[in-house]
Parts: C-alpha cells; structure tokens; sequence
C-alpha cells in the first residue's frame, strides 16, 4: 500500500506493507516517541495499529506533539484553538471565519485567507498544521486576501 507520511521533516511517499504498525512508521522516520493521525482527524491512532486496520486513507501525520496549539490574529485582537497535527490549514481557516473562530459575516468569509504570521503570504489549504511547527505552537494572521503579498 502507498501512503503519505508527513512529519516535522518533511512528506515522504511510503511504500508499506498492511501490516506494519504505526509505531513501525514512526521509528522509520526517527520518531520513536511520535503519534499517528489521519488528515483532519481529532483523535490519536495507537501505536499498534496496523496500515490495513487504517485503510486507504491516503495522508498519516506523525508528530511528538499531540496537539497544536493556534493563535489567529485578527483586527487587533486574537483567539487560539488546539488542532490535531493532521489538521489542514483550510479546517484551521474555516475555525477562524466560523462562529467559534472570530464570527465573520458569512458575506466577507470568502474574502479573507490566513496566513503564517509575520509571513505576508497566504498559507496554503492543504498544508497540515503539524507540518509547519517544531514546537506544537502556530500562529497565523487572518486579514483580507487584498492584504497578503501575491
């Protein structure tokens, strides 16, 4: 089975068998004491279950921290949420335009983007939170799409 393993190092296309383990992924990619997830999943995979007992999900994140602690900055004020490693950007981006991120009218959702903070450029929405951190903390400005560098 093919498999995309992100970590902290990066995005690998892995080739692995059924049964392997997440814990057998994580030791291949030095992070013994990592934990495994599925993309925009909120709960932790153990370390024994096995590839086939995933399925085809296509993206497994591997990371030591078991959440990612997000501030968003917006309008001189700020809001922070604790995200799964294996959240993508763009679940982040909906958090923060969405009632339980800053409450925007659903008029002006559209035309605003996060990006990572002190950046200038708009994150990408595929990205995964815990591919952009090393210290299971992010942050990210929310402004309109006109504000960001093209």
């Amino acid at each position: 089975m093919q498999m995309f393993v992100h970590t902290p190092n990066g995005l690998t296309l892995e080739h692995v068998a059924d049964d392997a383990t997440i814990g057998d992924l994580a030791a291949a990619a030095g992070l013994d004491d990592a934990t495994g997830w599925l993309e925009d999943a909120d709960d932790e995979l153990a370390l024994s279950t096995t590839v086939a007992a995933v399925g085809d999900h296509g993206h497994l994140h591997l990371n030591r921290c078991k959440q990612i602690e997000v501030t968003i900055h917006f309008a001189g004020t700020e809001k922070t949420h604790r995200f799964a490693p294996g959240a993508t950007v763009s679940r982040v981006r909906r958090w923060a335009v969405g009632e339980d991120g800053f409450d925007l009218p659903k008029t002006q959702r559209p035309k605003h983007e996060i990006g990572v903070c002190n950046t200038g450029m708009i994150a990408d929405r595929q990205d995964h939170v815990g591919s952009l951190t090393t210290d299971c903390k992010l942050c990210f400005d929310l402004a309109p799409k006109d504000r960001f560098q093209g």
